[in-house]
């Protein structure tokens, strides 16, 4: 009997994608879901279940995405420190040699964690965290319901990204030059995805550059999908 062209299509993406599953270690009881195609590497769809909460991520064929988050909504400074160690463990997988960041919240200098060179102490890192999506009346629905689940395009999520920078920008200049700022987007894997990071950094990376923090991060679910925003297209 033969096939029709749906049936070809399906085919033919199911033997185009590679799904993996992955611990990040036995401490964390968590669970890493990333669904790719094996061909272009393109990032397909992206999910976290850590601590009775699952957050997920995928790609629509029209260029939207798909996000959902189920679980509560992070209060205060709770993911602060958290983040942190997420963009600190990626920078030292760079070559830099920093010790685990201290939470430094209750100090109002808009240092939220601070973090030692391991060969010279009297060298800090200053990092200042803020949510990659500041829309509180997002984080209150998730509140109430304890769970969310929109469709968005990339400009949307360039929007929320360029929003949240911009809170920061108020910081006195002479202070951001020596302040990492992180954007937390380790509960919402939407952000991680390559087209939109990309897009990002060919529309926004020189304004952020222009800001004159020491270097703008994106900071993932894990230190492999945690990148430096604060770059001057090459385009």
């Amino acid at each position: 009997m033969a096939k029709n062209k749906k049936d070809s299509d399906s085919e033919e993406q199911s033997q185009n994608t590679n799904i993996v599953f992955g611990e990040r270690d036995s401490e964390s009881d968590s669970l890493y879901m990333e669904l790719s195609n094996t061909q272009t590497k393109e990032l397909i769809e992206y999910g976290v279940e850590k601590n009775n909460e699952t957050s997920r991520a995928r790609r629509n064929n029209d260029d939207t995405l798909i996000s959902s988050h189920k679980g509560s909504s992070p209060q205060g400074e709770a993911n602060t420190l958290p983040t942190c160690v997420t963009l600190v463990q990626a920078l030292n997988e760079a070559g830099e040699n920093w010790s685990h960041p201290i939470d430094n919240t209750e100090k109002d200098d808009n240092v939220d964690c601070i973090a030692y060179d391991k060969d010279n102490n009297k060298k800090e890192l200053h990092i200042q965290v803020v949510r990659a999506k500041s829309d509180k009346n997002f984080w209150r629905h998730l509140a109430k319901k304890g769970q969310i689940e929109q469709e968005v395009s990339i400009n949307e999520l360039l929007t929320d990204l360029k929003l949240s920078i911009e809170k920061k920008s108020e910081i006195p200049p002479p202070q951001r030059q020596h302040l990492v700022l992180a954007l937390d987007a380790t509960k919402l894997p939407v952000f991680i995805f390559d087209d939109v990071l990309k897009e990002y950094i060919l529309r926004y990376g020189a304004w952020t550059h222009s800001l004159g923090f020491q270097s703008v991060w994106l900071v993932g679910p894990l230190s492999t999908n945690t990148k430096r925003l604060d770059i001057k297209s090459s385009l």
